[in-house]
């Protein structure tokens, strides 16, 4: 056995109670180092590299055991380099997306104005029937983990009906009402799965409410009244990727304040990516506002139904 072959084998035998020696777990890049000056023996010698993988649960990682000494005394050190892990640049560029759509919802509650209220029930097919106009859609921001947003929903319904036992001959109610929903946020996790937003901003409501009812048993009365007001609210927005193209969205946020006795919604529905720029989306929303004030305005109501659209982006 030649001087070469016997110190393959040696090194061989001192790889193997390393390997053995290390727990289960990731293993980085190991050197081995001749602590001795080599010495002019060492130039006429060729550098023996042994080389092998190891794997575990945490990836497969290579192990290199290097000899760069001649001499016949060897004293050696052991250094450990971890592996370089991939290098993750922060996103700095703004993405956008914007996300028109229809919200088919049903009304129930009540409203008022100077002192004169009413409770109104509007299922989605009354809705429809009496859908005097709408726009709906949010628009979204992101930059890193700041994320911006805004969602818009105006629509304006009206209700003609009977009163019970005659008390008025016949009603009209008509609301017009227009939500605006800024808020800002802070992505806090975030991978190829999916993604959560904690929330904060403000819900700012108006409401141009008109009760007409003719006179039966009472005397009619025609009144008419609009209020604006702002709520802060707080929330949180989540999405699951299920494939490369179907994912999962809920968002909910609650508020209240400055008059607004309890503020709050729910949406949760799925998603479809036609292209990378734009997706499919659906769900249900319920929107909650309860609010009222000194001079007899009431908006106590809960909205409730089916959303459809479409998200594209940017």
């Amino acid at each position: 056995m030649t001087i070469r072959s016997l110190r393959g084998l040696i090194l061989g035998i001192v790889f193997g109670v390393i390997t053995l020696a290390i727990p289960k777990m990731a293993i980085g890049q190991m050197k081995v180092h001749n602590t001795d000056d080599p010495g002019p023996a060492a130039a006429d010698e060729q550098a023996a590299v042994y080389e092998t993988t190891a794997t575990d649960k945490g990836g497969t990682d290579k192990l290199r055991v290097t000899n760069e000494s001649g001499k016949k005394k060897e004293l050696w050190r052991v250094e450990e380099t971890p592996l370089p892990k991939q290098s993750s640049t922060p996103d700095r560029k703004w993405h956008f997306a914007f996300a028109p759509y229809l919200y088919l919802t049903g009304v129930s509650g009540t409203v008022g104005v100077r002192n004169r209220s009413s409770d109104i029930h509007l299922s989605v097919g009354d809705v429809l029937s009496h859908f005097n106009g709408g726009l709906m859609g949010s628009f979204a921001a992101r930059r890193g983990r700041l994320v911006i947003f805004n969602d818009l929903l105006w629509t304006k319904l009206s209700e003609e009906r009977s009163t019970p036992r005659g008390l008025y001959d016949t009603g009209k109610i008509t609301v017009n009402l227009t939500v605006i929903n800024p808020m800002g946020g802070i992505r806090v996790v975030q991978s190829d799965r999916g993604s959560i937003e904690l929330t904060a901003g403000v819900r700012v409501t108006s409401v141009k409410t008109s009760l007409s009812f003719t006179s039966g048993i009472l005397p009619g009365f025609d009144v008419e009244g609009r209020k604006t007001w702002a709520a802060p609210v707080v929330g949180a927005h989540g999405l699951v990727n299920l494939s490369p193209r179907f994912f999962l969205a809920t968002l909910f946020d609650v508020g209240g304040g400055f008059g607004t006795h309890f503020t709050g919604q729910f949406d949760g529905g799925a998603g479809f990516r036609l292209t990378r720029r734009l997706a499919l989306i659906g769900g249900y929303r319920y929107l909650k506002n309860d609010y009222s004030d000194d001079n007899g305005f009431v908006f106590d109501t809960g909205m409730n139904g089916i959303l459809m659209g479409a998200k594209f982006s940017f």
